[in-house]
């Protein structure tokens, strides 16, 4: 699913309809400071990405800021209700009624990030400059996204079963950033160039001119002079100001056109492969040879990349829909998959063989179980429409570190469970580390390079909890500005998306034969009835 996005220069979380991009560089041990208006913000840690922010001084006009982005320093939560109230009593903008964001996604160079709209759309940005490349329209409601290790194309699992691959810059041949940083590059060049020409014609005009000058003082007055001096002063002067102004007006309402004209330039998506039933996960190798996705029917398919018409092999294993599957960091011929029927498996994709499976229901205590326990009473007392639910509830979200080729640690979340499993891997097998209690049900789980653990709760203090695990045990990181970014952004996490809702997920099972074992029992009571003389016997139809 993918909601928390750890990169080597920035941690991206979802909240709602925006995502939170913090600054790794220089963040250990160092503490948020209060809002400021007098702060700087280009030098800002913290960034709200969304898709349809607008500039303020754009609000009443219809032209829309290429760099669509808010600074974290100039948000503030009252103002904000203030602005969706507003919105929703007929504002040109209703934020209310923007999508929740399904999944984000960043290159393995960290130079572009990709988030996924509930809308059916796309957005690529460049993590560099913090600009909006591309929007990519969907054809259904995305899934899950990745990316190749190229950073050149897009693929993007919908509901339906398809997954289909995009350009990851657009439809353009070379991209914004590309653009953007040799427009920086020759910025440098062009100021050194122009120095140099400038110096060098000085030169020769002096030089050319020095003869020339001569002549010119020994035939003409001092006043011819002055007057040349003077009018080629105002000329200049004039020339300059007529060129600037009329130039860079031009240039920047032929530029603006150019890029949105560009941004809102369809993209026609290429189908690379489908299954029958809904894709929930989907993972790419390193070496872009393998796609590795999941769907609603138990199944995880390897296939080759690009020709993904060639399947390598299936992995089945799972009794319940497979919910997310994730490549070993550094172990890439390994695979772990998690499912709805509360297990975990260790996989050989490429021969599709099973080497490890653990069940959480072995050690997840009972005590912990009350939220989904709740939900199934509720469900059995419903009479219009019952949901089948297990007697267990099933894998949620995992996050995965590694500590050596061998040596994985995993954080797993169960649905509507209060807790964190952490469990060890030491290939081919999987051990419990401990069971962390907690105050609600975390949203979604992310080890940070550091090493520690990061998780949303929309319900708790803290927004975002970070832990560390020492002696077998997690323990709470107090100081760490994760957790003062979360307390301080609490008002964005109301309604976060977490994923799929597992009720929906689960096969519905009907018992046919009871309702017909019921009508022939009738039918027989009718039947001997009728031959004791209770009743009249009546027809049964023209052919009896």
């Amino acid at each position: 699913m993918g909601l928390i996005e750890v990169a080597q220069n920035f941690t991206a979380i979802v909240c709602g309809s925006d995502v939170l991009i913090y600054n790794n560089r220089n963040s250990k041990n160092q503490k948020l400071d209060p809002v400021s208006d007098n702060e700087n913000h280009e030098n800002s840690k913290v960034k709200i990405l969304n898709q349809d922010s607008i500039d303020e001084k754009h609000k009443n006009s219809k032209t829309q800021i290429n760099d669509p982005f808010r600074k974290y320093e100039s948000f503030n939560v009252s103002e904000n209700q203030k602005a969706k109230e507003g919105n929703s009593n007929g504002g040109s903008s209703n934020k209310t009624n923007l999508y929740s964001i399904v999944s984000v996604k960043a290159s393995r160079d960290g130079q572009y990030l990709a988030i996924a709209f509930e809308e059916k759309s796309a957005v690529v940005w460049c993590t560099k400059t913090w600009t909006r490349l591309c929007i990519h329209r969907l054809v259904k409601r995305p899934m899950a996204i990745a990316i190749t290790s190229d950073s050149s194309t897009l693929l993007v699992a919908d509901k339906s079963g398809d997954v289909y691959s995009f350009p990851l810059k657009g439809s353009q041949p070379k991209d914004k950033q590309d653009r953007l940083s040799e427009q920086e590059k020759n910025e440098g060049k062009g100021e050194e160039n122009q120095e140099e020409n400038n110096e060098g014609e000085r030169e020769k005009y002096q030089e050319k001119n020095n003869g020339e000058r001569e002549k010119d003082r020994e035939e003409n007055n001092g006043e011819r002079e002055k007057d040349q001096e003077e009018n080629n002063k105002r000329g200049r002067e004039k020339d300059q100001e007529e060129n600037n102004k009329g130039g860079r007006e031009k240039d920047q309402e032929e530029n603006n056109k150019g890029e949105k004209e560009k941004e809102v330039t369809p993209v026609t998506p290429k189908p690379i492969l489908g299954h029958l039933s809904m894709l929930l996960d989907m993972a790419i190798t390193e070496d872009d040879k393998y796609i590795i996705t999941c769907d609603r029917d138990e199944k995880i398919r390897v296939s080759h990349y690009p020709n993904s018409y060639n399947i390598v092999s299936f992995c089945l294993g799972h009794k319940e829909f497979v919910t997310q599957v994730e490549l070993l960091p550094q172990n890439n011929n390994l695979l772990l998959s998690c499912s709805g029927d509360g297990t975990l498996i260790l996989w050989d994709y490429l021969q599709g063989e099973c080497l490890a499976e653990l069940d959480t229901r072995e050690y997840t205590p009972c005590d912990l179980l009350h939220m989904y326990e709740e939900d199934r009473k509720q469900n059995e007392k419903s009479e219009s429409f019952k949901k089948f639910l297990p007697d267990f509830p099933g894998v949620k979200h995992f996050a995965v570190r590694s500590i050596n080729a061998t040596q994985h640690i995993v954080a797993v979340v169960l649905d509507r469970v209060p807790a964190i499993l952490l469990f060890q891997i030491d290939v081919p097998n999987m051990t419990p580390i401990v069971v962390k209690e907690l105050e609600d049900q975390p949203g979604e789980v992310a080890w940070l390079q550091s090493g520690e653990l990061i998780h949303v709760h929309e319900f708790s203090r803290d927004i975002i909890t970070v832990s560390e695990l020492q002696n077998n045990d997690l323990k709470p990181v107090a100081e760490h500005p994760l957790v003062s970014l979360g307390r301080r952004c609490a008002g964005l996490f109301n309604g976060v998306y977490d994923g799929p809702d597992f009720d929906v997920l689960y096969k519905q099972q009907y018992d046919n034969v009871a309702d017909y074992m019921k009508k022939k029992q009738k039918r027989l009571a009718v039947e001997k009835a009728a031959q004791d003389g209770i009743i009249v016997p009546f027809k049964k139809g023209r052919w009896s």
